[in-house]
C-alpha cells in the first residue's frame, strides 16, 4: 500500500485499544460498545485505526474523531498532535488490502 502523507493539527479519537496483532478483534470491541452505547457527539463516520510502535509491541487504537473536551468514562481517549502522518486509506468494501487507486472513478 502506497501511503499519503498529510499534515493535520491536532486532533482527539474517542474509542478502545488492544494488541496490535490482534486489529480485528479490537475493531469488534469497538463496534460492540458502539452498538450497546453509541458515541455522541463525533465528528464524522470515519473510522480511525493507529498503530503505536514500542519496540518490538505494537498497540492498536481504534475508534472515532471527537471534539478535543469529549469526556466519557465507556471510551477511552487519545489525542494526537498537530504533526504528517503516513495516511493509508482502506475500502473495506474492496478488502483490507484496498488503497485509493482500488476506488472506481
Amino acid at each position: 500500500m502506497n501511503p499519503s502523507i498529510i499534515k493535520r493539527n491536532a486532533f482527539t479519537l474517542a474509542g478502545v485499544s488492544g494488541d496490535g496483532m490482534q486489529i480485528g478483534a479490537v475493531w469488534e470491541k469497538l463496534m460492540n460498545l458502539s452498538a450497546k452505547k453509541p458515541l455522541a457527539h463525533k465528528l464524522s463516520d470515519c473510522g480511525y485505526e493507529i498503530r503505536l510502535y514500542d519496540g518490538g509491541s505494537c498497540t492498536v487504537f481504534v475508534g472515532c474523531a471527537v471534539p478535543p473536551s469529549f469526556e466519557n468514562e465507556d471510551y477511552a481517549t487519545l489525542t494526537l498532535p498537530a504533526s504528517e502522518y503516513a495516511s493509508f486509506d482502506v475500502y473495506v468494501v474492496y478488502g483490507y488490502d484496498s488503497e485509493n487507486s482500488a476506488m472506481p472513478d
